[in-house]
Parts: structure tokens; sequence; C-alpha cells
């Protein structure tokens, strides 16, 4: 007679979109049907509720990209309770945005009780299967402001940009010390490989594979150069000295800072990651959907048979 393994998840965490009554009421289903400890907190609210995440081992995140940024922030400072080495709260992603490029599961007109299903069958696989098949890490970044390290760690991309002015921004940019030039622009953006298919890439900037610990360098609306964005290795820092005007910058789309004239910011890899469950890598298709690329293969077939005909 063989014994069922006992699940090594203890403790799973439910973040909803704070501005969606829908992701608020899934996420209160969906808890009150979980056979195992859990917590339950709104997307604004993780700021004042850090605490929960201590001894947490899963977060299901219900909305769209954007949610999953504001969660990642804090799952990248814990390390998942199954782990046997140091990683962060794996996350589990339930699109119910608009953009939902870094969620797992697609709810779209299926049942509470058919998304409960498919919820458990992840836990499961996580909790009794290989874990690292089911892993998706993603290097993040680190900013240091006028010598200061901050705390956040940036899931998507920094963006320097104008403030309260509509004059070009000035950019003295060094990467590893070695001067790279001034760039006269609307900003830079320094995006991580999953940044690289939001902003940057509507300025211009190449994808980079997500499992890829490279970042990029890309101004926006340059004056008088190219936009070309730079590709930086995974160990290379940027160094960036602003000018005579106030700036800001702003760390994911929704953390901002002000910078005052003459500051010196320092960008480089992260030592802390974000690390997504899945059941497969499937960004290629995802990418290729996201780019709206055709993707049948029949429609493929008969347009072959035409042109040959």
């Amino acid at each position: 007679m063989t014994t069922k393994k006992e699940l090594t998840i203890k403790t799973i965490g439910l973040v909803y979109n704070s501005k969606s009554i829908e992701s608020k009421r899934l996420a209160g289903s969906i808890k009150s049907n979980l056979s195992l400890d859990s917590w339950i907190c709104s997307s604004i609210e993780l700021e004042k509720n850090t605490n929960l995440f201590k001894n947490t081992d899963l977060v299901i995140v219900f909305g769209g990209d954007g949610t999953i940024l504001r969660v990642a922030e804090y799952t990248s400072l814990h390390t998942s309770c199954t782990a046997n080495i140091q990683k962060s709260i794996p996350i589990l992603g339930i699109n119910m945005g608009r953009v939902g490029f870094m969620t797992e599961i697609q709810i779209s007109k299926i049942s509470d009780k058919s998304i409960l299903s498919t919820i458990n069958s992840y836990i499961e696989r996580m909790s009794l299967s290989n874990l690292c098949q089911f892993e998706d890490h993603r290097s993040m970044l680190q900013i240091d402001i006028n010598g200061e390290s901050l705390k956040d760690n940036v899931l998507n991309d920094i963006v320097v940009t104008r403030h309260m002015n509509a004059s070009l921004v000035e950019l003295s940019v060094s990467i590893n010390k070695f001067h790279l030039g001034i760039y006269r622009s609307d900003g830079l953006i320094i995006s991580t490989a999953t940044g690289s298919t939001g902003y940057s890439m509507s300025a211009g900037s190449p994808v980079i594979h997500p499992q890829s610990k490279d970042f990029l360098l890309q101004p926006l609306v340059p004056h008088m150069s190219s936009n070309s964005a730079i590709v930086v290795p995974q160990d290379a820092s940027i160094e960036i000295e602003t000018s005579n005007q106030d700036l800001l910058v702003s760390l994911d789309g929704f953390r901002n800072k002000i910078l005052k004239p003459y500051s010196q910011i320092s960008i480089k890899r992260s030592t802390h990651i974000t690390t997504f469950l899945r059941k497969s890598n499937q960004f290629y298709e995802r990418i290729g959907a996201f780019l709206g690329l055709p993707n049948s293969s029949e429609n493929f077939s008969k347009t072959l048979s035409k042109t040959s005909n």
C-alpha cells in the first residue's frame, strides 16, 4: 500500500488588485476553499503588511502585470520555506488584467471551481515534484542614488526622465566606469530582460529572453543621436550623472522619487530575484502572440499552397 506524501507547502498568500472588485471576489472565493493555511491582502496594503510574507511558501496573485510588480517587491526579499537553497517566494499569477505577460493562468469564462482545481494542481506539483522544473527565475535591478543604496528591487525597469519641465534631459552615462557619452533626450530606460517586453520595447529596444541576466540601456526620444539600445552584461554597472535639472526616477512604474540637480545614480543587477511558478516554458509562444504574429500552421500551409500555384 502506498502512502500519500505530505505536502511541503504550509502557507499560501493571496494578493488581489486593489482596483478590481472581481479580483477581490475571486481571491476571497479561492481562499475560503483552500485546504491550506492562507492569508489575503490587497496590493495597495502590502506595504503595511510585509510581516505576512514571513513563512509563506507561495503567493497567488489575482491581477495583471502591474499587480505582480507590486508583489515582486516583497516576495524577492523573502525565502520560500519549501526551498533548500536561497530562493524568493514563488508567484503564481492569475491574469485578471489587461496585460498578463507575467501571469500563468488565464481565467476567461471558467468557473471558480475550475480555477481552484487548476491552482491545486500547481500546488501539488510544487510540493511533490522536482521544484526546479516549475520555477522561472527572473533577474532584478538595484539602484544607488548619491551613494545611498535603496532597498527597492526592480523587476521591470528604471526610468530616469524629466520632472515638471519641458526641456530635454542631459544625462552623462558610464558603464563600468568607462564613459559612454551624454544623452540629450526625454530620458533613459534601464530594463531587465523581463522589462524588455514593456516600456523599453515601445521605445525601440529588442526583446531579451527572460532567463537572461543581461539588461538594457534605452534612450527615450534622443535628440541628434541614435535611439539604439545597448545590451549590458550581467556583471556590469551603469553610472548616470544628472545635470542642473530636477528629474524623476521611476521604479517599475509606481515607485517614484525626485532627483535633485547633479545627482549620481548607479544601477546594477540585484542579488535578489523574482520566482514564478510555471508548468512549462511558453515564452516563445507568448512573445509571438504578444507581437501579433499569426500562429496557425493551417493558414501557413494554405499560404504556401497559393504561393506555389
